[in-house]
Protein backbone atom coordinates (compact mmCIF):
# COMPACT_ATOMS: atom_id res chain seq x y z
CA UNK A 1 0.00 0.00 0.00
CA UNK A 2 2.62 2.75 0.83
CA UNK A 3 4.09 2.36 -2.89
CA UNK A 4 0.84 2.89 -4.11
CA UNK A 5 0.15 5.76 -1.83
CA UNK A 6 3.55 7.09 -2.95
CA UNK A 7 2.52 6.73 -6.62
CA UNK A 8 -0.73 8.49 -6.22
CA UNK A 9 1.35 11.25 -5.05
CA UNK A 10 3.49 11.69 -7.15
CA UNK A 11 1.43 11.52 -10.49
CA UNK A 12 -1.58 14.06 -8.32
CA UNK A 13 1.34 16.09 -7.15
CA UNK A 14 3.13 16.48 -10.61
CA UNK A 15 -0.63 17.30 -12.22
CA UNK A 16 -1.12 20.25 -9.89
CA UNK A 17 2.24 21.42 -10.36
CA UNK A 18 1.41 21.89 -13.90
CA UNK A 19 -1.26 23.24 -13.37
CA UNK A 20 -0.36 26.00 -11.10
CA UNK A 21 2.64 26.69 -12.66
CA UNK A 22 -0.05 27.52 -16.22
CA UNK A 23 -2.17 29.59 -13.84
CA UNK A 24 0.78 31.34 -12.43
CA UNK A 25 2.35 31.85 -16.02
CA UNK A 26 5.98 31.68 -15.24
CA UNK A 27 9.25 29.32 -15.97
CA UNK A 28 10.16 26.36 -14.32
CA UNK A 29 12.87 27.98 -12.88
CA UNK A 30 10.51 30.85 -10.77
CA UNK A 31 8.48 27.99 -9.49
CA UNK A 32 11.54 26.27 -8.45
CA UNK A 33 12.53 29.39 -6.19
CA UNK A 34 8.88 29.43 -4.99
CA UNK A 35 9.19 26.09 -3.57
CA UNK A 36 12.78 26.46 -2.52
CA UNK A 37 14.29 23.90 -4.79
CA UNK A 38 16.68 23.86 -7.81
CA UNK A 39 15.62 23.96 -11.39
CA UNK A 40 17.13 20.57 -11.49
CA UNK A 41 14.58 18.99 -8.86
CA UNK A 42 12.17 21.11 -10.00
CA UNK A 43 12.39 19.57 -13.32
CA UNK A 44 12.49 15.98 -12.40
CA UNK A 45 8.90 16.93 -10.40
CA UNK A 46 7.86 17.93 -13.97
CA UNK A 47 9.00 15.14 -16.00
CA UNK A 48 8.23 12.67 -13.36
CA UNK A 49 11.20 11.86 -12.30
CA UNK A 50 10.70 12.07 -8.88
CA UNK A 51 8.29 12.85 -6.26
CA UNK A 52 8.42 15.72 -3.94
CA UNK A 53 9.67 15.43 -0.22
CA UNK A 54 7.17 16.94 2.91
CA UNK A 55 9.03 20.19 2.59
CA UNK A 56 8.32 20.78 -1.72
CA UNK A 57 4.95 19.29 -0.50
CA UNK A 58 4.38 21.94 1.92
CA UNK A 59 5.79 24.58 0.12
CA UNK A 60 4.07 23.99 -2.79
CA UNK A 61 0.70 24.70 -0.47
CA UNK A 62 1.72 27.51 1.20
CA UNK A 63 3.43 29.17 -1.77
CA UNK A 64 1.98 28.49 -5.01
CA UNK A 65 -1.78 25.94 -4.74
CA UNK A 66 -3.87 28.41 -6.12
CA UNK A 67 -6.62 26.12 -4.04
CA UNK A 68 -5.11 24.13 -1.18
CA UNK A 69 -8.66 22.95 0.31
CA UNK A 70 -9.88 21.62 -3.52
CA UNK A 71 -5.98 20.38 -3.56
CA UNK A 72 -6.26 18.12 -0.22
CA UNK A 73 -10.02 17.31 -0.44
CA UNK A 74 -8.87 15.43 -4.16
CA UNK A 75 -6.11 14.08 -3.05
CA UNK A 76 -7.71 12.37 -0.15
CA UNK A 77 -10.58 11.01 -2.13
CA UNK A 78 -7.99 9.72 -4.22
CA UNK A 79 -6.51 7.79 -1.65
CA UNK A 80 -10.04 6.62 -0.31
CA UNK A 81 -10.73 5.24 -4.09
CA UNK A 82 -7.14 3.04 -3.73
CA UNK A 83 -7.78 2.02 -0.54
CA UNK A 84 -11.09 0.26 -1.61
CA UNK A 85 -9.55 -1.34 -4.19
Amino acid sequence: MKSEIRDILKVYFRNNLLAARGLANIPQDEMAHRLGISTRAYTALEDGDSCCGITTFLSFLIHACPDPNTFWEELLELLKEAEQV
